[in-house]
């Protein structure tokens, strides 16, 4: 803490650290519910110079492709904290997250007819979280 911290704020050089803990449980997932996107955190807190990242966040305007929980949702929050790290420091120079490509003919075709196959079911009444 005093080796990292202190360098983006010397305030942490009196900084105590009063608990810690890191918990593990077997077999235990996060999950995340239809419609939880818009209570997930951002890369900026409510402190003016620590960011996060990670694929438990949400992404924002102009969200990269990765969208659920994933390595490549957790790198491309970690560039967002950065390039946040970098206004924050009045540095303009920012990484661009590249976009991910278009879904392939065949795959968006499969896409569009799942989507049809669900709103169908749904409209008689079947609310499945598999369909």
């Amino acid at each position: 803490m005093k080796k990292y911290l202190t360098k983006c704020d010397s305030r942490f050089k009196t900084a105590k650290i009063v608990d810690a803990s890191v918990l593990r449980f077997k077999s235990a997932v996060t999950l995340f519910a239809p419609g939880s996107h818009q209570h997930m955190p951002t890369t900026k807190t409510s402190f003016a110079n620590a960011f996060m990242a990670g694929d438990w966040l949400q992404q924002g305007p102009g969200s990269h492709g990765a969208r659920g929980l994933s390595q490549e949702k957790a790198f491309v929050t970690g560039i967002l904290a950065a390039n946040e790290v970098a206004r924050s420091q009045a540095v303009t120079a920012q990484v661009k997250v590249i976009e991910v490509e278009e879904d392939e003919a065949h795959i968006a075709l499969l896409k569009s007819g799942l989507r049809h196959i669900r709103q169908g079911a749904q409209a008689l009444g079947v609310e499945s979280p598999f369909i």
